[in-house]
């Protein structure tokens, strides 16, 4: 898994790197993006198997209003993954999910959301060691306790976990 801060080309630059890097030793690669969800793996399909132009993947993928970051940061992965038809499928649930477990927390959902998406487990391994690598990477790199303040009071249901993520980490 590779992450990245969403406005800065380096890290772009860093995760193509790694892609090609990957991929010219013979590894598998695969693109699993945060931006898209599986309904549009098949846009995405369709552009690594090049079968559609840029102007139609954008549109197909609803790239603007489904993410809305500039384009440019993310055009040479999408172009090298064409190239060398790496697949990539959505890895996110849908927009109006996200954003309502962004301004509520995971309590806001209706039993019709829960139905809707995958099961949400934060007890499991993995959900605990990627949570626990975030948290601790803005917290000792970038200093971010204003993040996990508003992390906080978006997600209230995990706070709890949070708190035992961090004892557990000896921070």
């Amino acid at each position: 898994m590779v992450g990245e801060s969403h406005t800065n080309q380096l890290y772009h630059d860093v995760e193509l790197e790694v892609i090609k890097g990957l991929f010219e030793a013979g590894k598998p690669v695969v693109l699993a993006l945060e931006m898209y969800n599986p309904k549009q793996d098949e846009a995405l399909t369709k552009w690594v198997s090049g079968s559609t132009d840029p102007n139609t993947f954008m549109e197909q993928t609803e790239f603007l209003t489904t993410w809305g970051h500039n384009y440019r940061y993310y055009k040479a992965i999408f172009d090298y993954a064409r190239e060398k038809h790496i697949p990539i499928y959505g890895a996110n649930i849908d927009k109006k999910y996200t954003s309502k477990i962004g301004r509520g927390g995971v309590g806001s959902l209706t039993e019709e959301d829960l139905q809707a998406i995958p099961e949400i487990d934060t007890m499991t391994i993995e959900h605990k060691c990627p949570i626990n690598s975030i948290i601790c990477i803005r917290l000792k790199v970038y200093g971010m306790l204003r993040w996990v303040r508003v992390l906080y009071v978006r997600q209230k249901n995990i706070r709890m976990q949070l708190l035992f993520f961090w004892q557990e980490a000896d921070m």
